[in-house]
């Protein structure tokens, strides 16, 4: 199944010029009969896709200076799947990843890695951060060669109506949603705050009998978010909470 979703002859005869059906397979609920043929569960999946997205995108009109192709847009709408956890939030993350796009910056997902590293349920290194991929977003500006995962049709809307903002980053609250800061230090103070926050919360959880000062340093240390320089050298492990290290580069 996976090997044919990667195989050319097939993917042409779907017209499709893409190296992997990667992203067109649409997540949803399938009921297949027994002996079903692996071509035949692909098309199934590729025509769901097909009829869901067309639908949705009908009279979308792409936004002023928005040069993307389709394919890009669906990479694009890849990331914003792995990274949020709430509708509301896709068009914001979409706008940051536009606006990063846009200065020539770096968009480091940690998602990235984790999809080059075929490792999803594991913290990152930083030697993670260094893995030789065209789809490490740490090392490659500009987007993936293609998607990290197949997005629903609220991420790729999401890529089509990214509202106008000045955001070149956002921090996971704890609660589902995003903080999302213009500046670097605007972006420090909000990953400071969260922090903070998400360790008292552990710490109101613990109570004063279950702390212990010879573990409570390492133990907070894995319970928080990365930090802003990265310095910690790890992050959470969870997936789309790559976007509290985004920092520019020069």
């Amino acid at each position: 199944f996976v090997e044919l979703s990667k195989e050319p002859a097939f993917i042409q005869s779907q017209k499709l010029n893409v190296p992997s059906l990667e992203g067109y397979l649409y997540p949803s609920t399938y009921f297949f009969g027994p002996g079903m043929k692996e071509e035949d569960m692909l098309v199934k999946m590729l025509d769901t896709f097909r009829e869901s997205v067309e639908k949705k995108l009908e009279g979308v009109q792409k936004g002023a200076g928005d040069n993307l192709s389709f394919q890009e847009h669906l990479v694009m709408a890849s990331l914003i799947e792995r990274e949020a956890r709430l509708d509301e939030d896709r068009p914001l993350i979409a706008s940051v990843i536009f606006n990063r796009l846009a200065k020539d910056m770096k968009l480091q997902i940690d998602a990235t890695v984790h999809f080059a590293l075929d490792q999803w349920n594991r913290r990152l290194s930083l030697e993670d951060l260094k893995v030789d991929s065209p789809y490490n977003t740490y090392k490659n500006k500009g987007l993936p060669p293609g998607p990290i995962c197949s997005p629903r049709v609220e991420s790729i809307l999401a890529t089509y109506q990214a509202p106008k903002t000045d955001y070149l980053f956002y921090v996971l609250k704890g609660d589902g949603k995003h903080a999302f800061a213009k500046t670097a230090e605007e972006h420090a103070q909000n990953v400071a705050f969260f922090r903070k926050a998400q360790q008292d919360a552990l710490d109101a959880e613990r109570g004063p009998a279950a702390e212990d000062p010879a573990s409570s340093a390492a133990d907070s240390d894995k319970s928080k978010p990365p930090a802003l320089d990265n310095k910690d050298g790890k992050n959470d492990g969870n997936e789309g909470q790559a976007s509290d290290k985004m920092k520019p580069k020069q």
